[in-house]
């Protein structure tokens, strides 16, 4: 009987998490043969006639019979209700693993609860090993956010913490974060409801802005309790102008880079580190060393000592749009549409070379949980996942639709599951096998 209460609850909790909505029971009924046979076991039990080998591996009985002595039980719902609901017969047609790993290919479960929660009922196909699923894996839209982000939000940028901590950051200033459960909009950056947030960095205590329109320009901080804001630097005689990207090592050494401005934050100020004349658009670091960021259709590096351009061939001709990489060796940068060169390149730490060799895709975002597995994503539901030999794109056929700009995603560090936003509020979650 323990079983069933327990593979209930694991049952409707695990139906929730991925939107199935709520399991109602049937009124109970007498369950007379069920009722028969548990109280006779467990008179038996209780008078020492056998060990009850079953009922003693979770406790030894003193659960049952002290929380509920079985009459509780029997007088509550006897036996009917546990029955009717979850006799293990109807959990495994509900969901007998197999539901799980249809709906969500044991991916999100894993990520979320580490299969813990799982395994203790029955999540044999997890506990095999066997991936059932597609090795890309299948994109959907997430449940968790629809009718909670509005379809005139655009999404330009995603962050988290871990698959239970994900922010992301659009439209008139806000920002919004999801939990193991739901989306919800956790806050508005004061005096920026006018302007979009065009990049965030979350780190493991703080949370970092950037964004701007119509020729101003913002950076903000999380501190945990408010938000700071800053639209003048010293060193920059007007106000910032639209802020694009922001990165951080730590909470002490964060950048920013924008349509005229590089900013670094030390921890306690910020401060201006460059002026440019053109667009700066895509930032990212392997550490405190190297500093990578797009200047048009140069990518640039700093060391905090200097601002150079990185002396290559270019292989492309397209604006650079995002850059990530898994190490110094391992840059890789996205461009938009262009006519005579690949729109993903990659810098091993001496030259730069084509990642993807065509002309004809426009990317937004990039990010990956090292060099074997990467995503890009960009304008009419592009998607592309590398996995340390090649490129693949997702069929167009399998995705929510086919017209959505992503400008972002984020992938968990276990490469099981990740996020893309964009356009008309999208989000979409990818399930795959790590």
């Amino acid at each position: 009987m323990r079983y069933s209460l327990i593979a209930t609850a694991v049952t409707m909790a695990v139906l929730g998490l991925v939107g199935c909505g709520d399991l109602k029971p049937p009124t109970p009924y007498e369950d007379a043969a069920v009722d028969q046979a548990v109280v006779e076991a467990d008179l038996k039990v209780d008078s020492g006639q056998v060990a009850d080998s079953s009922v003693d591996s979770i406790p030894d009985d003193s659960f049952v019979d002290t929380i509920t002595p079985d009459l509780t039980v029997d007088t509550v719902s006897p036996d009917a209700l546990v029955d009717s609901v979850s006799p293990d017969s109807t959990v495994d047609s509900v969901s007998p693993d197999a539901t799980v790993d249809t709906i969500v290919s044991d991916a999100f479960v894993d990520a979320i609860t580490s299969d813990s929660t799982v395994d203790s009922t029955a999540d044999s196909t997890a506990d095999s090993g066997v991936c059932t699923g597609p090795t890309l894996g299948n994109w959907g839209i997430d449940n968790a956010a629809t009718g909670v982000i509005p379809t005139d939000e655009i999404l330009f940028s995603i962050d988290a913490r871990g698959p239970t901590e994900i922010y992301a950051a659009g439209s008139a200033g806000k920002i919004w974060k999801r939990d193991a459960f739901t989306w919800f909009q956790s806050g508005q950056i004061p005096g920026v409801a006018a302007m979009s947030v065009k990049s965030i960095w979350v780190s493991p205590t703080q949370i970092f802005a950037a964004g701007g329109s119509l020729g101003s320009g913002f950076v903000a901080r999380y501190d945990g309790s408010i938000w700071h804001v800053q639209s003048t630097v010293p060193g920059f005689a007007s106000n910032l102008k639209e802020m694009n990207s922001i990165w951080g090592a730590s909470d002490s050494e964060v950048y920013a880079v924008g349509t005229k401005e590089l900013l670094r934050w030390n921890g306690s100020s910020w401060s201006l580190v460059d002026k440019s004349t053109s667009a700066r658009l895509g930032l990212w670091g392997d550490g405190v060393s190297n500093l990578y960021m797009g200047n048009g259709t140069d990518i640039l590096r700093t060391n905090t000592n200097s601002l150079t351009t990185l002396a290559m061939a270019k292989p492309y001709t397209g604006s650079i749009q995002a850059i990530w990489g898994s190490s110094g060796a391992d840059v890789l940068a996205v461009t938009d549409n262009n006519a005579t060169g690949p729109t993903i390149i990659r810098f091993n730490g001496i030259t730069w070379s084509s990642a993807i060799a065509t002309s004809t895709y426009e990317f937004k975002g990039i990010h990956g949980t090292g060099a074997n597995h990467i995503l890009a994503v960009g304008a009419g539901s592009v998607i592309f996942h590398f996995d340390g030999a090649q490129w693949t794109q997702y069929p167009k056929a399998e995705l929510p639709n086919t017209t959505a700009v992503l400008y972002d995603v984020w992938a968990a560090a276990n490469g099981a599951v990740a996020y893309a936003v964009g356009s008309s509020g999208a989000v979409w979650g990818l399930n795959r096998c790590p």
